[in-house]
Formats: C-alpha cells, structure tokens, sequence
C-alpha cells in the first residue's frame, strides 16, 4: 500500500541442541541489522514510512482500546436462556452493548445444576463495563429464582389451566406460601 518494507520482530524459538542461540530473533542473520523483540522497522521512501508508521500506530491504539476483557461466572443451566431461541438473545446483549461475547459450548458440558460457567466479554472498556452488568443482573436473577413444585388435586387442573391453556403461569404471593 504505501510501497515501504516492514520489518516485525520474529518470534523466538526454542534453540536447537548444539547451536549457540546466537540466531534468536533473526539477530545473528548476514545482512539483517538487529531488532529488539519490541520493535518495527519501516523502511522506504520518508513520505510513505511516516504514513505507514501513523496507520501501525492507529492499528495499535484500536488493538489496546478494544483488548478490555471480563470474565461472568453464571450457572449452566442458565446459558440456554442467556443465548435464547437461535442466539436471538445473545445476539440482541451484542448489539445493545458493542461487545463481543464467547458462551462456552453447554451442549456438550455436562453436570449438575449446581455447575458454573464461564462467560468471556472483550471490547472497549465501555463496551465491557456494560455487558458485564447485564449478564450479572441476568445470573443474579436466575440464582435468586426459586422452583417449588405443588401437588394439586386433578378436579382444580381445569380451573388452574384453563381454557386452551391460557392460565397455565401461576404467580403466588409470598405470604401464600408461609404457613400460620
């Protein structure tokens, strides 16, 4: 693009037995002038190595900015509902938030009910900060839900059901549950 050669740091690799160590990091090559593993050299006309350099370090600032990670422990039984029917709401939590969410895969993760898992979010710090209190709030609502199972005798399923089912959610009070 800007006709200049650019020079990244190569990676260093384990030694072989019986060599010296001296060609680590491309150092030691005829012809190469050394490089620090934290350093790029650019090399082209003024112009162009400027222009090349600008758009390195604007690369840079946009990889630092969005490198803000956070982790979300939920249960999961939980994730099927974090992820909704298709990824639907999974994907609504991205684009409200901007941020990128990894679910581990929780088809193949067995366990009981009591197993947690791990919830990775990346992007800027914002974008974190804000899927971070959602998916808390979420599993904070989700442990905090309580199930009960009730025996009702067979001639009430029709007054609790309803006709065509329409009635099947049933709401009871607290005060409704202790007894005096």
């Amino acid at each position: 693009r800007y006709n200049v050669r650019v020079n990244f740091p190569r990676s260093a690799q384990a030694t072989p037995a019986g060599e010296d160590g001296a060609s680590e990091a491309g150092a030691a090559r005829p012809g190469r002038t050394p490089q620090a593993p934290d350093e790029v050299i650019i090399r082209g006309p003024r112009k162009a190595a400027e222009e090349a350099k600008d758009e390195l370090l604007s690369l840079l600032q946009w990889a630092v900015d969005h490198a803000h990670t956070a982790t979300i422990s939920v249960a999961k039984s939980q994730l099927p509902s974090l992820i909704g029917q298709g990824g639907r709401e999974m994907e609504q939590l991205r684009l409200t938030t901007g941020a990128q969410i990894d679910v581990p895969d929780h088809k193949h993760s067995g366990g009981d009910g009591e197993a947690r898992a791990e919830v990775r979010v990346r992007g800027t710090a914002k974008q974190v900060a804000d899927a971070k209190a959602l998916l808390t709030e979420r599993a904070k609502i989700f442990d905090e839900s309580v199930t009960r199972t009730i025996e009702v005798d067979k001639r009430h399923h029709k007054a609790l059901i309803g006709p065509s089912g329409k009635c099947i959610s049933i709401r009871l009070d607290p005060c409704f549950l202790v007894r005096k």
